[in-house]
């Protein structure tokens, strides 16, 4: 092999190497473990983004970091465990990119979980959904809250919790059917299999008072919540 040839394939493998990404690494105190640098109201996106480096997610207005310790380093965006510990860091900024607030987390779920439940105070049936997910006695109420914001999922779900009088709703052929109804309506066009199903142990009077439901339904998540016998605050 020739000199030219190696010099340009040494000049070659230098650039292949200058243009991989090697994550940023801190000792432990440097980081997360000493946040105390953030200054809600004076501390700039900026500032945030020279000191930890490129956050693991970004959702709008919000960062996300997340990293773990291990040996005394710590690794920022990593989104498994590395070592013993894991953890979160939420900023928050205003419009005009300064820090908001800074909240620590021990997990990403964690984060997760509060994050869905601010999201499903303010309505979104799909964060009340995922913490009627959690499968807790006090999450059922969630159910009520997404079906009746019209996520179809949920619908669907109701239906067959009201099919089968799965705890702790009450076996109801008239609201499985006219939940049913609702999430075939709303695009799960499965959900008219389970319909068909139900309506085989109907009398045509249930029916009809079914198909009266539906065509007259709105939310009503309190009602829903009643039959659920629990009830959010």
């Amino acid at each position: 092999m020739t000199t030219p040839m190696i010099t340009t394939m040494l000049v070659s493998l230098t650039v292949l190497t200058a243009c991989v990404y090697v994550p940023p690494v801190w000792d432990a105190g440097d980081a997360i473990n000493d946040i105390e640098w953030i200054e809600p109201g004076v501390t700039t996106k900026e500032q945030v983004f020279e000191r930890l480096g490129d956050p693991g997610s970004v959702v709008g207005e919000q960062i996300v970091y997340s990293g773990a310790s291990s040996g005394g380093w710590f690794s920022l965006g990593a989104r498994g465990l590395i070592g013993e510990k894991q953890w979160v860091i939420q900023i928050e900024f205003d419009k005009a990119g300064v820090v908001r607030k800074v909240v620590e987390y021990g997990s990403i779920e964690e984060l997760a979980y509060q994050v869905d439940v601010a999201a499903a105070k303010k309505g979104n049936p799909k964060a009340q959904y995922r913490l009627y997910e959690r499968g807790k006695p006090e999450t059922w109420p969630w159910l009520c809250r997404a079906a009746n914001n019209g996520y179809p999922l949920a619908q669907f779900i109701l239906g067959h919790h009201y099919e089968l009088g799965k705890n702790p709703f009450p076996k109801d052929p008239i609201e499985a059917y006219t939940w049913y109804t609702l999430a075939q309506t709303n695009g799960r066009s499965y959900a008219g299999v389970y319909k068909d199903r139900v309506v085989e142990t109907m009398t045509d009077t249930q029916i009809a008072e079914a198909e009266i439901l539906f065509l007259e339904w709105k939310p009503d998540p309190g009602s829903c919540e009643e039959r659920s016998s629990v009830a959010l605050d």
